[in-house]
């Protein structure tokens, strides 16, 4: 775990930064004084004035007069200048150099005289300064009311007596090791440093041991620790080169910052402001490399502001002297409109959270990833009130365990992955469990204020709730206030750290097992798997994450099956071998790679018959997005279908139908699902596109035509915006921007391998033509590259083609005759699929199986729907009937439908027949009733004991997935998963 650049980047930091080294150069003399004072000879004769001069106050710089030296003279020294004035005794220092001085940590730790008789005194010390066990036996005392000087002020003497032994204990440096902990993605098990004397000084050493000498002794751990401690939150930046030269030369320059691991700007005047904002940014601090038109690279800092030589032979090198240390992750990404204005002007710019992680998700697919950001998103807290905890304490089904929350959302939203802590209420209030969001929000709710569903995965439940205010919690979750019922809470980074480390909930590393054609026997909790030699580089990076309680994999069997089939905790790795506590899925419904997108198996899914069996790293964003599927849906709202036959179920239609509906849609690339209002084009397309993107909603896109939409908003044109001028005044500039489809496209580039949709919704009430322009061309032959008609981009390509992984799917309402017609070549490129309510097959079908779930003593109603467009389709055509939709309300009884028909049906019949009111005799509510219901008896007498031809009525789910066949049988979870 000690190979990662952060932690190399803060070590060159210390080792370079000539604040530090003087820092430390004060500290060694401070400590040769105290540790004359505190020779164990002296002891007998230690004055309690001079102890708390020495080891407790503060330490001062003063001249050979007795005057003190101010910070501003002691930061023109050099650090090796610093050292000959001390030694020549120009300068001396008083005091304990390592006491906080900042104001940032604790108080000092200063023992009460009144209450420390010398005495005491000396033969507590006599003990303390003993053989190392004693020492620590001393600690464990100066835990008590009775012992004469606390434990803080017991590290400062241990390591002012042997700072190559004994490290400085406090609340600041638990902040800044726990700070350290989370740059470092987690990856030290250090919880009990924070309350325990033995561990802090068991992470110090290893810290000092993991450095390879850069940390000389834990003096030098101890100032890491404290700069760390100082750190604010991470904020979020983007940086760019800001060349004035050739767009050449900039490309240049990002190339060599993502190899050596830097971010450089090249201002040609010292003054500029850039340079005072790139100092600004710190160690830990997000960041973003902007280049033309996209997003190079997301990174964490490393290392703050350094120059490197303006000698240098390089001429690159010299003009982007000016640097700070990155640890990149390195991608290609259309940032759209996220960056507006002078953020995309000005070299180094503070962007806001929120533009920051709309950025940052974009490479959520990549194992680094979890690596570099998911620490910073700390957890979501889930209220559970009485009811809802006496439920979950008396589950039945062993652990892991999906299940579906209602929350109430305000502002940011849960990213699947993300940690979600269960907050008991009442009774003994306390965190009561770990969960992990599986997948994201359902259908987002119209009203603000209305409910949103959100799917997580349960991995341990605690009898015995950890309180916010128990030890070591109290200060860190001081004006934390638990979430009311429905509501739903942030902890942030450093309150989810301290959270999980007493929890014992380790971060998570995540892999796949591949597994060569053959299935893996699985009637066992524990299950060996054995991967290749070409596995050994990823083998020994999961060897790593087993060591550290991290590892969690994927199971995914190769060719002929070609399906996940289940998920575990890997407990042990030894010769290409791996042990996995193993929790199958509970459907084998053939999950392939393909259908979910995931992007670790683009090249080696696609290999797996000629490889035998192999390990790869995957992102959190996959692995959970995998077990979603696997583990059964725990509502129907919010579900994803995972074949075409669950579709066709869940819709309740026939599966050759949407078979028919999928295949012609990637054949050709376009589909319009066309019909008269109220047949639920809109729904299915959603639906559809839910099943082809496997409910990734960044894949999927929903515009809206209308008569006002035009080329500009859907492929590309010239928008006027408004920017930071010179001298601080506004100024308007008119770029040319993607629109909505190129923009898509672009982003789909970038993915080849998954599946991308874009819904156009009543796509005949625009000027199609217009709006499409070049793109006619460039859908029928996709890959053709065709002239669009203004630059994107200043300096940048003017050609464009559609990917072959993004398909179209239209809907067009028969009724509306506000638009022209469909221009013919336009119609040439789209396949046409009705949608009419007469279809007994499909529409009808998904409207009585709708009924059965939901109003099943409204059956009749699908009769009603029937017989009045068979009186309709003569006076009207087939184009104006009425679809099912109308009547697809809560609640649907007798009294609903007569209120549809007086204020929604009957006025659309007069509308029909305005000019003829007549005609309207013809429909009576009261006559189509009672045609409806007679209907429907003799239908239930003729099919009483049989399933309606062509369809299956849908399953009913629970809230809570605890049915056979969306849980793991009984011994098969892992209630420590």
């Amino acid at each position: 775990m000690w190979q990662k650049p952060m932690f190399h980047g803060l070590l060159r930091w210390w080792e370079t930064d000539d604040a530090i080294r003087r820092e430390m150069v004060l500290r060694r003399a401070a400590r040769a004084q105290a540790r004359r004072l505190l020779a164990r000879s002296r002891l007998p004769d230690l004055d309690l004035t001079r102890f708390l001069e020495s080891v407790c106050h503060r330490g001062r710089v003063l001249r050979a007069d007795g005057t003190p030296v101010s910070v501003e003279a002691l930061a023109s020294l050099s650090p090796h200048r610093l050292e000959r004035m001390l030694a020549s005794g120009e300068l001396c220092v008083t005091g304990n150099q390592a006491v906080d001085c900042t104001g940032s940590g604790s108080a000092e730790p200063t023992p009460e005289p009144e209450r420390t008789p010398v005495r005491e005194l000396r033969r507590f010390l006599m003990r303390l300064l003993g053989s190392p066990g004693e020492s620590l036996e001393a600690v464990r005392q100066a835990t008590t009311a009775a012992a004469p000087i606390d434990v803080t002020t017991c590290s400062l003497v241990l390591c002012l007596s042997d700072p190559e032994t004994w490290a400085i204990f406090d609340p600041r440096r638990v902040a800044g090791l726990r700070r350290l902990s989370l740059m470092l993605a987690g990856g030290c098990s250090w919880g009990a440093a924070a309350t325990d004397y033995e561990h802090f000084l068991a992470a110090a050493r290893e810290l000092r041991d993991a450095s390879c000498g850069v940390l000389e002794d834990l003096l030098a751990v101890d100032l890491l620790l404290c700069r760390l401690a100082e750190l604010g939150e991470a904020r979020a930046w983007k940086v760019a080169a800001g060349l004035s030269g050739p767009q050449a030369e900039a490309a240049a320059v990002s190339r060599r910052s993502l190899a050596g691991g830097f971010a450089a700007i090249a201002p040609d005047d010292p003054d500029d402001p850039n340079i005072t904002r790139l100092q600004q940014i710190q160690p830990g601090d997000c960041l973003v490399m902007h280049l033309p038109g996209r997003i190079g690279a997301v990174g964490r800092v490393t290392r703050p502001y350094y120059e490197v030589d303006p000698d240098c032979p390089d001429p690159l090198d010299r003009r982007c002297r000016r640097r700070i240390g990155v640890q990149w992750m390195a991608g290609d990404r259309d940032y759209g409109s996220i960056l507006a204005g002078a953020q995309q002007r000005f070299s180094v710019v503070e962007l806001s959270p929120d533009a920051f992680w709309s950025i940052a998700r974009m490479y959520r697919q990549d194992p680094q990833y979890d690596l570099l950001f998911r620490p910073l998103r700390g957890a979501w807290v889930l209220a559970c009130d009485k009811a809802k905890w006496a439920r979950l304490s008396g589950l039945s089904k062993p652990l892991p365990l999906r299940d579906q929350w209602q929350i109430r959302l305000h502002g940011e939203e849960p990213q699947t992955g993300d940690l979600a802590l269960l907050f008991r209420r009442g009774g003994r209030p306390g965190f009561a469990g770990l969960a992990r969001v599986i997948s994201g929000l359902g259908p987002k709710p119209r009203d603000d204020s209305a409910l949103s569903r959100v799917d997580v995965l349960y991995q341990r439940l605690f009898e015995r709730p950890l309180s916010p205010d128990g030890p070591g919690l109290e200060a860190g979750l001081a004006s934390w206030q638990p979430p009311s019922p429905d509501e739903t809470a942030r902890l942030s980074a450093e309150q989810t750290a301290m959270l999980c480390e007493r929890m014992g909930a380790f971060p998570e590393r995540h892999f796949v097992l591949l597994t060569g054609g053959t299935s893996v026997p699985m009637t066992h909790p524990q299950t060996t798997f054995t991967f290749n030699h070409e596995s050994d580089g990823c083998s020994k990076t999961l060897s790593d994450a087993v060591e550290a309680g991290q590892a969690r994999c994927l199971v995914y069997h190769g060719s002929p099956e070609n399906r996940f089939a289940g998920f575990g905790r890997a407990v042990a790795v030894a010769e290409r071998e791996a042990r996995v506590d193993l929790c199958r899925f509970p459907r084998r419904t053939g999950l392939s790679a393909s259908g979910l997108g995931t992007s670790l198996l683009r090249e080696e899914g696609s290999r797996s018959s000629r490889r035998a069996r192999s390990v790869l790293p995957i992102s959190a964003y996959d692995f959970y997005r995998v077990v979603a599927v696997g583990m059964g849906r725990a509502g129907s709202a919010a579900s994803v279908p995972r074949s075409i036959e669950e579709l066709a179920q869940d819709c309740g239609g026939p599966t050759e139908r949407f078979r028919e509906m999928e295949r012609l849609l990637r054949r050709r690339g376009q589909l319009i699902l066309y019909g008269p209002p109220g047949t639920g084009k809109t729904w299915l397309a959603l639906r559809l596109a839910d099943y082809l993107t496997g409910g990734d909603e960044s894949r999927q896109r929903l515009v809206q035509f209308h008569p006002s939409y035009s080329y500009e908003d859907f492929v590309e044109g010239i928008r006027p915006r408004a920017v930071e001028g010179a001298g601080g005044h506004a100024a308007v500039e008119y770029p040319v921007l993607p629109g909505a489809f190129v923009t898509f496209c672009d982003r789909a580039r970038n993915e080849p391998d998954d599946t991308w949709v874009l819904v156009i919704d009543e796509i005949s009430r625009a000027h199609l033509s217009r709006v499409f322009g070049e793109l006619m061309l460039a859908l029928e032959y996709r890959g053709r590259e065709v002239e669009l008609a203004h630059t994107r981009q200043e300096g940048g390509r003017t050609r464009f083609s559609v990917p072959p992984n993004v398909l179209v799917l239209g809907t067009m309402n028969t009724a509306d005759r506000s638009a022209a017609g469909l221009d013919f070549a336009l119609r040439r490129r789209f396949v046409f699929y009705p949608l009419f309510p007469d279809d007994p097959e499909l529409v009808l079908s998904m409207f009585r199986s709708w009924l059965d779930e939901n109003a099943p003593d409204a059956r009749w109603v699908a009769a009603l729907l029937a017989a009045l467009n068979e009186r309709l389709e003569p006076e009207v055509g087939r184009d104006l009937l009425v679809g099912h939709s109308y009547f697809m309300r809560p609640g649907l009884c007798e009294q609903r439908v007569r209120e549809i028909w007086r204020f929604e049906l009957h006025p659309l019949l007069e509308e029909y027949f305005a000019g003829a009111p007549e005609r309207l005799d013809a429909f009576d509510i009261d006559e189509l009733i009672r045609e409806a219901r007679s209907r429907a008896d003799s239908s239930a007498v003729s099919d009483e004991g049989a399933a309606a031809p062509g369809r299956s009525r849908p399953r009913r789910h629970d809230s809570l997935a605890g049915d056979d066949d969306t849980t793991p049988a009984s011994g098969e979870g892992d209630h420590g998963l």
